[in-house]
Formats: structure tokens, C-alpha cells, sequence
């Protein structure tokens, strides 16, 4: 009668097994805190190269519409190359700086994050790599009276760059330069999606072995070769798998 049966004791917690669970719970936050911060941090980095990229392009199209760049985002929009003025995410300052002929869209708060990431040494967007392909020509037309040589590996050594790097594609396009032209290619299993100035729909595949063609005589992008039937409106182009 005095003894007290198992099923009358209170249950809960200890003062110990409440501190256990509190030392737990504090290990685990302070191993995902900083996972969960590098992660957004990464997030972040990323949306901001995007913004960049799609500026950059918006830039390359308007010089070679124009043949000069803008340094007022006004501009860009007004020609429907880009929606709005682009925001760094970080609260970044947004700077265009010259770069030989061509301008690049900075960013205070992850400047040093484009270069890191690139996938050539021209950059890794269209607008990056076949924006510096042309820059390189140009250079090479003022230094030298004639344009580089179109066969082989002189096509690349001419304008400064080892055609080693570019054997294999970037982003799913093939460049190369060829002469006072630059050919871009998508890769095995991609098509190049763009339309034409009269407004037909384009589309060139891995399979057809064709190309997108721009010309430095003509300051213009073509449909497979170099012709006022082919000029295309290069601000349509999408790459895709097929």
C-alpha cells in the first residue's frame, strides 16, 4: 500500500536531459548556419554573373547595331535588349568598363567571381566570347592592313589565342574564327534557335553541320552564310537541346 507504482511517477525532462538536447540542437545550427549562409551567399553570386551576362549581350548587340556602346541601361531598354536597368542582389555598384573594344558591365560586390568562373579566356556567354573574337579581328585588321588567316590553327595563333582551348565547345557552341568572318556552331545534340530580319523562324542543328556567320565587313550576323536573304536579328537567338 505505501509503495509508489511505476504508472504515478510524473514523466518529462531532466535538467540534464534538457541541456543535452539544448547542446544537440546547438551543434547542429552551428554546422548548417554557415552551409545555409554559403549557400545563398553561392545563390546570390549567381543571379548577379546572370544579370551581367544578359547585359553584356544586350551591350555587344547594341554596338553592333550602332556601332558604338552605351553606357545608359536607357538605351539598351529602349531597343528591347533588355527589360529593366540591372540590380547587383548584394547591393553591388554596377559599372561598364572597357575592355580593348569591348565593354563589360562590372560589379563591385562580385567583380572578381566572372573571371574566376569562366569557361574561356574570352568569357563564357555568346556575348563574351563572340563579342572578344571580334575585338581580337578588329585589332589585328588595324595592327596588320588585312585580316587574320582563315585555315587551320593560324586562324587562332594570329589573333593571339592557342586553338587548344577551344577544341571543345563552350556552353554548347562551337566558335571559330575564319578570317573577316566568325562561325558559331551548336555542339552535338543542341540547335540554334533565331530569327530572321523578315521575321521567319531559323533553325540550325549539330547534324546540319551549319552555321550562325558574322561578318566584320558588314557588321551583321547571318543564317548560314553571308547573304541580305540570311541577316538575322541576333537578340532572338536560343540555344536548346534537340
Amino acid at each position: 500500500m505505501g509503495a509508489h507504482s511505476p504508472l504515478s511517477r510524473q514523466s518529462g525532462f531532466t535538467l540534464i536531459e534538457l541541456l543535452v538536447v539544448i547542446a544537440v540542437i546547438a551543434v547542429i545550427a552551428a554546422a548548417a548556419i554557415p552551409v545555409f549562409f554559403g549557400q545563398r551567399a553561392k545563390a546570390v553570386q549567381t543571379d548577379c554573373l546572370t544579370t551581367r551576362a544578359h547585359a553584356d549581350r544586350a551591350q555587344v548587340i547594341y554596338t553592333l547595331e550602332h556601332g558604338t556602346h552605351t553606357d545608359d541601361f536607357a538605351d539598351l531598354i529602349s531597343e528591347g535588349l533588355i527589360d529593366s536597368a540591372p540590380v547587383c542582389p548584394s547591393g553591388g555598384i554596377l559599372s561598364w568598363t572597357q575592355e580593348g573594344s569591348l565593354y563589360r558591365l562590372d560589379c563591385s560586390a562580385h567583380g572578381q567571381a566572372a573571371s574566376a568562373t569562366s569557361l574561356t579566356s574570352l568569357g563564357s556567354t555568346f556575348s563574351d566570347i563572340s563579342g572578344g573574337l571580334i575585338r581580337l579581328i578588329d585589332d589585328f585588321y588595324r595592327n596588320h592592313g588585312h585580316y587574320p588567316r582563315s585555315w587551320g590553327d593560324h586562324a587562332w595563333e594570329d589573333i593571339g589565342l592557342d586553338p587548344a582551348d577551344w577544341e571543345n565547345p563552350a556552353d554548347n557552341l562551337i566558335y571559330k574564327p575564319v578570317g573577316n568572318r566568325i562561325t558559331v556552331t551548336p555542339a552535338a545534340g543542341y540547335a540554334i534557335e533565331v530569327q530572321a530580319t523578315d521575321g521567319t523562324t531559323r533553325v540550325l542543328t549539330s547534324r546540319l553541320n551549319w552555321s550562325l556567320v558574322y561578318s566584320l565587313d558588314t557588321k551583321q550576323w547571318y543564317y548560314h552564310s553571308i547573304h541580305p536573304d540570311n541577316e538575322i536579328s541576333i537578340s532572338t537567338m536560343n540555344v536548346h537541346q534537340q
